[in-house]
């Protein structure tokens, strides 16, 4: 399983790097911030054969897809099959229509929009739980005898632990500091502390922290959460968009 992370900050760009959105071999798309579709034609990867899955319609998971939507019609390909949290899709025909209300029926009519929730299957992907503000979901994917695991933001959950039991590659936010453990869930958030005590919990191989926010906090808190995490479970990085993990 080839997992390309195209951008892994938290809530804005920062330095080059996109919020959170993961391309895994070259046909699932987690999430899809602002830069996403730009990025996606740079490296030639044929959007109208995507399976898009949104975490939640916070606009740093999903404002890429009104550029989407807009290359879809212009080009005349698609439509394609786009999954969001249960309850969050009359808000997506809200943001697509708010590109160009004359023409928002025919924007909606590159996507199959289909709404999950935790327990649902689509094909390789396994809908999980997640807290958040607002409607919000995470992933698992398990392909060839591989798995990744993807929390999108929550704060950390019981059912995490069973979820994402024995998972190659499990990809938490980390949005909060360490020591802030009380604020990040109250706020729909985690810590990478609690990042990490998730990963050891469930037994995965490799932890990835992902939605740092670097542009609050300054870059040099990558190594900071990566320190922080690492006293509780060793095999943690915070990778940067542009880097890949085969699986």
């Amino acid at each position: 399983m080839r997992v390309l992370f195209l951008g892994t900050s938290g809530s804005t760009f920062d330095r080059g790097n996109m919020p959170p959105s993961i391309l895994v071999d070259q046909d699932l798309l987690f999430d899809c911030p602002a830069p996403c579709p730009y990025e996606l034609s740079r490296r030639n990867v044929p959007v109208e054969k995507l399976t898009v899955f949104l975490t939640h319609l916070h606009a740093d998971h999903s404002l890429g897809l009104l550029d989407l939507a807009w290359h879809l019609w212009i080009s005349q390909k698609g439509p394609i099959d786009v999954y969001v949290p249960r309850g969050a899709e009359g808000e997506l025909e809200k943001l697509v229509a708010s590109l160009h209300r004359e023409k928002a029926g025919q924007l909606l009519g590159a996507f199959n929009v289909t709404p999950v929730e935790p327990g649902d299957l689509i094909g390789e992907v396994e809908v999980v739980e997640a807290s958040h503000p607002v409607p919000a979901v995470g992933y698992v994917v398990r392909r060839g005898g591989r798995s990744l695991c993807y929390t999108g933001d929550t704060s950390p959950l019981p059912t995490h632990v069973e979820a994402f039991r024995g998972c190659g590659l499990l990809v938490h936010e980390a949005t909060y500091p360490p020591g802030m453990e009380e604020e990040a869930v109250a706020d729909g958030h985690s810590t990478p502390v609690q990042a990490a005590r998730t990963a050891l919990a469930a037994g995965v191989d490799r932890l990835a922290l992902v939605h740092i926010p670097t542009a609050r906090l300054g870059w040099s808190v990558r190594e900071e959460y990566v320190a922080a995490a690492a006293k509780i479970f060793s095999r943690v990085s915070a990778p940067l968009g542009g880097e890949e993990y085969i699986l």
